[in-house]
């Protein structure tokens, strides 16, 4: 590669607020309240004990430290990225000048990149956690009992949102594969080019649903919230479906489907965890899901039940996470706010941001609600698919629900989010958890305010 003459400044306006054991780190400008990601290249490069950062010297730098293949180039690249970010400034810009990003020609409304389908409220399972309204199906019932929204109504409305941006539509229930129109919908949505995911209690997932998934490519997620018959078909309220749940990941495994394991954990089976990691990847399975169980829409009922996680707790499977992830060669994310994790947590997709104000939910009657929240607040439903002259463009465009909440979400929240540096990544997380705990969109996310409250949560994530 042609040597580069211009060498750049650091923007005095940058801090570096916190690099993880993997060397990501975390930098802020305290200007303009910007937070920037780091990767182990990057952070090396900002900590190197100079103001001047010169591109030549720091290829020739990584090259003689790592030599690895095509390392100059990468180098140039994050030096590049710094300085398109604003954190290197050019030889002629003042040090001091605060980095301004214009948001000029920047599209107010989000896009509606997915649609959560509620797709229906019966399900054969009565799990002690459950936080949907669901209700109960026999196991030899799947016929259409309630005024479920149909699959030509519901692929109508995708055909009417990918002008929105309408990527992916995740099916979930109560229990998708108790609609006998389920592969409808999955085609449908497949021959419309929009990427479908589903979430199974497996149970019904045989040989036939397993062949139909793995042809058009459905990206599926199964819950198993113990490695025995016995501690799972107990959770579930479901004898024998710890025997399907296997029998449903070793059939997409041998199709060619990785199935992700979704695990909700409590303090019944928190010492289960590496037990059903262990068990998954013997069936093929590496991608894995950790639920701690919360008290969100119905499952408000758990509140004061003492087999829900503490801060302690949750903070502690974070810690864990790295070594089951090597011990097993699987991937393992936790479902919750990223201060719980790394930087590289965030960086390498550990951990992410709830898409609040890019999805739509749609439940099974066809009301509208921010996400499966409508379900259990019936205040958060916005209109149904169903009504007279329904247009969703209107609805996405002008809904006074919609636009009211994307105005209290691009604010800074309350309580311990307010302070975050990890908030305009991050937006508070599941925004639908923190409506349930203190009944508004615009509160902190619980388990971080609850952390914040006992001196748990990470100081170096706050603003100085």
């Amino acid at each position: 590669m042609d040597s580069i003459t211009e060498t750049f400044q650091k923007n005095v306006g940058f801090d570096l607020r916190y690099t993880d054991p993997l060397g990501f780190g975390l930098l802020h400008n305290r200007s303009t309240d910007e937070s920037l990601f780091l990767n182990p290249v990057a952070t090396s490069i900002w900590k190197a004990n100079c103001h001047r950062v010169d591109p030549n010297r720091e290829q020739a730098r990584f090259v003689a430290e790592t030599e690895i293949p095509g390392m100059s180039e990468y180098v140039a690249r994050v030096i590049e990225d710094l300085h398109s970010s604003g954190a290197l400034l050019e030889n002629t810009v003042d040090l001091h000048a605060n980095v301004q990003v214009s948001s000029e020609g920047l599209e107010a409304l989000p896009s509606l990149s997915q649609i959560y389908f509620y797709t229906t409220k019966r399900c054969n399972a009565r799990c002690y956690h459950c936080y949907q309204p669901t209700q109960h199906s026999g196991l030899n019932s799947r016929q259409e009992q309630w005024p479920e929204l149909t699959a030509h109504e519901f692929l109508a409305l995708t055909d009417n949102a990918v002008s929105l941006g309408l990527k992916h539509v995740k099916l979930t229930g109560g229990e998708p594969l108790l609609r006998k129109d389920w592969t409808e919908l999955v085609e449908g949505l497949c021959r419309r080019q929009i990427s479908v995911s589903i979430e199974t209690n497996a149970y019904f997932l045989d040989e036939s649903a397993a062949t139909a998934l793995a042809d058009y490519g459905v990206d599926v997620s199964i819950s198993l919230d113990g490695s025995s018959a016995q501690a799972h078909d107990k959770y579930r309220n479901l004898a024998g479906s710890f025997e399907r749940v296997i029998n449903a990941i070793s059939l997409l495994s041998e199709k060619g489907v990785d199935p992700k394991v979704i695990m909700s954990v409590s303090r019944l089976n928190i010492n289960d965890i590496e037990g059903v990691v262990h068990l998954v990847r013997e069936h093929g399975c590496r991608l894995i899901k950790i639920n701690p169980v919360s008290t969100l829409g119905i499952a408000n009922r758990l509140a004061a039940d003492k087999a829900l996680l503490n801060i302690e707790q949750i903070q502690d499977l974070y810690q864990k996470r790295t070594a089951l992830e090597s011990k097993y060669d699987v991937f393992l994310y936790l479902e919750g706010p990223p201060a719980f994790g790394t930087i590289g947590d965030i960086l390498t997709g550990h951990a992410a941001a709830c898409p609040f104000t890019h999805i739509l939910g749609v439940l099974s009657d066809g009301s509208l609600s921010f996400c499966g929240v409508g379900n259990s607040n019936p205040e958060l439903v916005f209109g149904n698919v169903r009504d007279e002259n329904f247009d969703i463009n209107r609805v996405w465009k002008a809904s006074a629900e919609l636009g009211h909440t994307r105005k209290v979400v691009a604010q800074p929240l309350s309580g311990v989010c307010g302070s975050c540096l990890l908030s305009e990544f991050c937006k508070g997380s599941c925004r639908a958890l923190a409506y349930a705990e203190y009944g508004s969109f615009e509160a902190p996310h619980p388990w971080c305010q609850h952390a914040h409250e006992v001196g748990r949560f990470p100081i170096y994530y706050l603003r100085p």
